[in-house]
């Protein structure tokens, strides 16, 4: 499915950059619409610029982090092997359990562990089964930026296992290629595009642009929040309350209402 017409491309952000820092290109005579740099140095700064702006946006996350950043990919798994390269947009972080595909027909659970203990299994022996039953990740030495997975026991049969993480990105560099971010937070980043140049080019830090870039990030924050599953909100009985803070998130609970949604 090809991306909308209104979505903000590398290019745009490139000449966002180079319209603020007064290095457009406006045509032989100056009369055009601006246009990327034509010259190889200030393109090149632009870019700089422009890719520094998005990986700060993406280090701006909200405390629990970008949620758009986290995605689900299903790792194949081979008879008789336990270690797995991941794909390339692996950042080296896990966001959630692991598990069997849903439609593997395997039940069994599989959980994280240390790859420490993943070795300690392999050295200890035999494995009375051919489920993997733990997994773990693990940076591979001659590429520091790539990462593995290992399980244990190796699998009697192909699997499959399905897991979230964030993703990371490669740097942009091709004018048309689509940014790596949401088209909702396309203002945003024109704003921090706009502060790089002020930071960068102006020598100017916390100035009106900066400012402008913060005020639209809090919007991003609220954009990401409302992306988080919808919730129907308390439906169970309280626990027999302990403590004071017990007793007072017990009072809090129970006067809600049991509702029945199967007519909605």
């Amino acid at each position: 499915m090809p991306e909308p017409t209104s979505a903000l491309t590398f290019g745009d952000l490139v000449l966002e950059a180079a319209h603020a820092a007064g290095v457009a290109y406006y045509g032989a005579d100056g009369s055009e619409a601006p246009q990327v740099p034509t010259d190889a140095h200030d393109l090149a700064e632009m870019q700089r610029l422009v890719n520094h702006a998005i990986h700060a946006f993406i280090a701006d996350a909200p405390p629990t982090g970008w949620r758009w950043l986290t995605v689900t990919r299903a790792i194949d798994l081979v008879a008789g092997t336990g270690d797995y390269p991941l794909p390339d947009d692996f950042s080296g972080v896990v966001a959630g359990p692991i598990h069997f595909a849903a439609d593997s027909d395997n039940f069994s659970a599989i959980r994280w562990t240390s790859e420490a203990t993943i070795r300690r299994y392999r050295q200890d022996g035999t494995a009375s089964s051919t489920t993997p039953h733990s997994a773990a990740i693990r940076r591979i030495e001659s590429t520091p930026r790539k990462w593995e997975l290992l399980v244990y026991p190796s699998p009697g049969e192909a699997e499959t296992v399905e897991f979230p993480y964030e993703i990371y990105f490669d740097r942009l560099t091709t004018l048309t290629d689509y940014l790596p971010v949401p088209f909702r937070h396309d203002e945003t980043l024109r704003a921090a595009v706009k502060a790089q140049v002020e930071a960068d080019i102006d020598d100017l830090s916390g100035g009106p642009r900066k400012q402008r870039y913060q005020e639209l990030l809090q919007q991003s924050y609220l954009i990401d929040a409302k992306s988080a599953p919808r919730r129907l909100g308390y439906n169970a009985n309280p626990v027999h309350p302990r403590t004071l803070a017990d007793l007072r998130d017990w009072r809090s609970h129970t006067d809600r209402p049991n509702v029945d949604i199967s007519a909605f």
